[in-house]
């Protein structure tokens, strides 16, 4: 079977998909560490094209997932962090505005007994220290984000009241 290269992949991604999905898979490759910041702004051509400004908005992600959410929020003007630290718990998916933890889960990363128990622990840690948390799954996100996102901006015009 032929694997073409990393760098070959997303130029030809760069030609078939959304700028959102080249987003996602230009953050899943430097993730990975299969692509450096510098390979993945010279696998994507065209100066003027779609592509080339959706490599300008590459950014920390660990998921795909997490991507295409930051970039939905962001094209509706909230304030998002990727991957921020946060003391006594540790780094969250992301930092909306000040004060609300949006997490971004998936079956296989937080259904097992441990995780579970895990991620339960963390929304507690963060909730004392003043943190609003969010959590949305894959299915959300790819079939119902226009059920979640109105929700979402609901949570935060609420959060930013109080």
């Amino acid at each position: 079977m032929a694997v073409d290269p990393p760098e070959v992949a997303l130029r030809v991604a760069a030609s078939c998909v959304s700028p959102d999905d080249l987003v996602a898979c230009a953050d899943s490759a430097l993730h990975l560490g299969v692509l450096s910041t510098r390979q993945v702004a010279r696998s994507v051509p065209g100066a003027a094209s779609g592509a080339t400004r959706s490599a300008g908005r590459v950014d920390v992600a660990e998921s795909g997932t997490e991507s295409l959410v930051r970039l939905r929020l962001r094209r509706r003007r909230v304030r998002v962090r990727t991957q921020v630290p946060i003391d006594g718990v540790g780094r969250v998916d992301m930092l909306l505005r000040r004060r609300v933890v949006l997490e971004v889960d998936s079956r296989a990363h937080h259904t097992d007994g441990d995780s579970y128990q895990r991620d339960r622990l963390r929304d507690l840690k963060l909730l004392a220290r003043g943190y609003v948390v969010i959590r949305v799954i894959w299915e959300q996100v790819m079939f119902g984000w226009a059920d979640v996102e109105p929700l979402i901006l609901a949570a935060l015009d609420l959060h930013d009241r109080h």
